[in-house]
């Protein structure tokens, strides 16, 4: 069977092409890694190929959920790495999803992409940066950027929530504009080693959402800017 065979990716060779997608189990800490987390992901290592680890805020007002994890400081850095060692110790490899909630978010300060000024849009493309740099530092292999599910990024993508009128709004070179941006920086900051891959939320299947046919568009936009993994989904 092709799954159990191994796949190259940059410059690690996962042991067969099984993959545990990103998942929220809500067992964070304050933001921080658990040891009932932990032990979680280090059962599910043990004969995966790639553990993808669920979505963590990169910044305070981005965050979707109560225990959701954080990449939004150096404090948790310690903390993935205890993780990224569990899950390494099984023979799997580990990518960190980071997110930003957006309007979806439960903080009272969460950003609305129709009301952001360029400053706020230079903040969050910041904290998706830091937060990006942070999961090298904790030990993973490399980082998911979470552009699906109505969150943060996937709002810019799609036109049904995207009303800007600036170069971040309007066509989809526009709407795609952010998620380059942190694409290309991220891996000035990261290398040439380090995977870098987009869960893309690609088609909205609402009246005036993303369109089927902006996916390729994308994607190769996506790639030409330093991504190594599309991961696709769908739905507002």
């Amino acid at each position: 069977m092709i799954l159990d065979t191994p796949l190259k990716i940059k410059n690690i060779t996962l042991q067969n092409r099984i993959v545990l997608p990103p998942m929220a189990r809500e067992l964070g800490e304050d933001g921080k890694v658990s040891d009932e987390l932990i032990e979680y992901y280090q059962k599910r290592a043990d004969g995966t190929g790639l553990i993808i680890v669920e979505h963590s805020f990169i910044s305070p007002e981005g965050i979707a959920s109560k225990r959701q994890l954080s990449m939004a400081d150096d404090s948790v850095i310690e903390g993935f790495k205890k993780l990224t060692d569990a899950i390494h110790a099984q023979g799997s490899f580990a990518i960190a999803q980071i997110n930003h909630a957006g309007i979806e978010s439960i903080s009272e300060e969460k950003l609305n992409l129709n009301e952001m000024t360029h400053e706020d849009i230079d903040y969050a493309r910041d904290a998706f940066i830091e937060a990006a740099v942070r999961t090298q530092k904790a030990g993973f292999d490399g980082v998911e950027i979470h552009s699906a599910h109505g969150y943060f990024l996937n709002q810019f993508y799609s036109p049904y929530t995207n009303k800007r009128t600036d170069e971040y709004g309007g066509d989809l070179e526009n709407r795609i504009r952010l998620h380059n941006e942190i694409i290309s920086e991220i891996r000035n900051r990261v290398g040439e080693d380090f995977i870098i891959a987009i869960r893309l939320g690609a088609y909205d299947y609402l009246e005036g959402g993303s369109k089927l046919e902006d996916i390729p568009i994308a994607v190769n936009s996506f790639i030409e800017n330093g991504v190594d993994l599309i991961d696709i989904s769908g739905g507002l």
